[in-house]
């Protein structure tokens, strides 16, 4: 038994469909993760493109790949994310002085805290 048709989410569209995600097969690219990597760009548009690799290699390298937030705090932890300390959307660059390793869980931590 084919699904039911029902009408596309997408505003103004007047198309029906009998998909799951809730949109015709024009606008399919709107659901789910498809919709967010489409406002938010590829990596290169949001400036994470090939420089960046070369600049998080040479952060990852001076701090030892050790999370610099449990450093501080006496403690060894292995980091992988290079960190803005001041966010890009606040005015923050990619100079070094502003670049720090942390580990997964203080980066999600710290980026929590910016955001609230």
């Amino acid at each position: 038994m084919k699904a039911k048709l029902r009408p596309c989410r997408k505003s103004g569209c007047s198309s029906t469909h009998r998909n799951n995600g809730g949109y015709c097969d024009r606008h399919k690219d709107l659901e789910g993760w498809g919709k967010r990597q489409k406002q938010l760009g590829n990596r290169h548009a949001r400036g994470y493109g090939n420089a960046w690799d070369k600049i998080r290699l040479v952060i990852l390298k001076r701090d030892k790949y050790l999370c610099q937030d449990h450093l501080a705090r006496g403690l060894i932890v292995a980091g992988n994310n290079v960190d803005h300390i001041i966010s890009k959307e606040l005015g923050g660059t990619d100079d070094g002085t502003n670049l720090q390793v942390l580990c997964i869980v203080c980066h999600r931590n710290k980026t929590a805290t910016e955001r609230c």
